[in-house]
């Protein structure tokens, strides 16, 4: 059963007056409510703080009448330039509506000890042309928050952040990150813990380096029905970047470009991907353009993949480029590189672990499948290579454009 409760018309302001009182509720009947600093521009501000009284209904004598709930309001606008988080806390039950002024809690990095449970840190819209860092939302300290419906927009600082998460276990879905950093760009960082995202869209510009979706420290991301862009960054731009991590990528879509590298997905320092039906993109970087990135004793199992790479004048593309112990797993992969000075299908570098590749298209002008590592084991299987094939290979069942056998050398 889901029952609707609509807020109760006591809601209203607590105000930090600087004054005596300290503080007050200015307008009980106001149709508006504004968090945050007030004050006509100048100090002393006035902080204030929305308070936001619910009835629950009554089931009679069950302990635990309530399996989930989520909290929806009307975001109007903002005024100025905001700066700072929002802090999202549910606050004990009452007999009655009455908002107090000891309900008051703001401007502070420390918790609300009263009975206050923090739910989510927010911070919709942020521009801090002043700050080092930007963060929109962080979810941190074992949160397990549910984030639906929000677009996020961060940008000016030197180093901003759409969503962050350390140690917690957030949902979000139906989400829109937009970020311009000044040096460092991240759309979503995962540092421990799982977090899901679902639904959403996460587009990383400018800057030195932009970074899609970022898992570090034994996080975990799942992804399911994402788009994912990082373009435009000086230096490196990452779609997906996964160091001593996890992530599962479902129905999602990867684009970089620009910069000096692109690297559409970045698997690195002994993580794990898990892709399923995804489609990466990688194009414009002036030395290096990279689909897929596999190194550093990472592993990565791939099915029903696309990647297409687009070089220019200068550059080296990579359909797949797998190096440093690592190993890959494929069925079902279309690569294609074109463009730049030199194309490669799928490369397994000279210290690069053992490869699969089963049922896939792979071309590449200057070679398709390459094996550099005579000691690492590289399978072709039952595939369509349209490019030269190198030795140190295992194959069985491959075909060229012409639908000529392929006999590996």
């Amino acid at each position: 059963q889901v029952i609707s409760i609509h807020a109760d018309e006591a809601d209203t302001e607590v105000q930090r007056t600087n004054s005596d009182p300290a503080f007050a509720i200015p307008n009980p009947s106001a149709t508006t409510l504004i968090p945050g600093t007030s004050g006509g521009g100048s100090a002393p501000f006035k902080e204030r703080c929305s308070v936001i009284p619910f009835q629950l209904p009554d089931f009679g004598p069950v302990s635990n009448p309530f399996d989930s709930a989520n909290l929806a309001f009307g975001f109007t606008g903002t005024q100025g330039t905001p700066i700072g988080n929002l802090d999202l806390y549910g606050l004990g039950r009452r007999q009655t509506p009455t908002v107090l002024t000891s309900d008051y809690w703001s401007t502070t990095d420390t918790r609300d000890p009263s009975d206050a449970t923090l739910l989510q840190n927010i911070d919709v819209r942020v521009s801090t042309p002043s700050f080092v860092h930007a963060t929109g939302i962080d979810f941190s300290e074992d949160s397990a928050a549910v984030l639906k419906n929000a677009r996020i927009h961060v940008s000016d600082s030197v180093m901003c952040y759409g969503i962050k998460s350390d140690n917690s276990w957030p949902q979000i879905k139906d989400v829109t990150i937009e970020v311009a950093a000044g040096a460092d760009g991240r759309g979503f960082e995962a540092r421990g813990g799982t977090a899901t995202l679902t639904d959403s869209s996460i587009v990383v510009s400018g800057g030195t380096s932009t970074h899609g979706v970022t898992t570090l420290e034994s996080g975990t991301s799942v992804l399911r029905d994402v788009r994912v862009t990082a373009e435009w960054g000086v230096s490196t731009n990452r779609g997906v970047w996964t160091s001593s991590g996890a992530v599962t990528l479902e129905h999602v879509g990867v684009t970089t470009r620009g910069g000096q590298r692109a690297y559409s997905i970045d698997n690195a320092n002994d993580s794990d991907a898990t892709l399923n039906d995804v489609t990466v993109v990688a194009s414009h970087g002036a030395d290096s353009n990279r689909g897929i990135f596999n190194h550093f004793d990472a592993q990565i199992t791939a099915t029903d993949l696309i990647v297409e790479v687009a070089g220019v004048s200068g550059s080296n593309g990579y359909g797949v480029l797998n190096q440093e112990s690592a190993l890959l797993t494929a069925d079902n992969l279309a690569v294609r590189t074109f463009g730049g000075t030199g194309n490669y299908g799928v490369l397994n570098a000279n210290d690069g672990g053992t490869v699969t590749i089963d049922r896939s298209t792979v071309t590449g002008v200057n070679s398709s499948v390459r094996n550099d590592n005579d000691s690492a084991d590289f399978f072709v299987g039952t595939s369509k290579l349209v490019g030269p094939v190198s030795t140190h290979l295992t194959c069985f069942g491959n075909y060229d454009a012409s639908y000529g056998g392929v006999v590996c050398p």
